[in-house]
């Protein structure tokens, strides 16, 4: 017997909450025309600046986060 498939479909936000303490990304961005690395949070929340992508990335593992690719 096969079970049957279930579909379900998360809102933005419920998708968000799921991973907002646990997940995180880098965004490129411009600061005072030098090149910095945002960290955000899952729902978008921009958590802290960086001047070096390494450190941000350290800082985030440093929390418990991981680190995850968008596209």
């Amino acid at each position: 017997m096969t079970a049957p498939h279930v579909a379900f479909a998360a809102t933005d936000s419920s998708f968000a909450r799921y991973g907002i303490t646990d997940v995180a990304y880098t965004r490129t961005v411009l600061l005072e025309g030098r090149t910095a690395y945002a960290v955000h949070a899952a729902d978008g929340t921009c958590l802290w600046l960086d001047t070096d992508r390494e450190t941000a990335v350290a800082t985030l593992k440093d929390h418990g986060m991981s680190l995850v690719s968008v596209h």
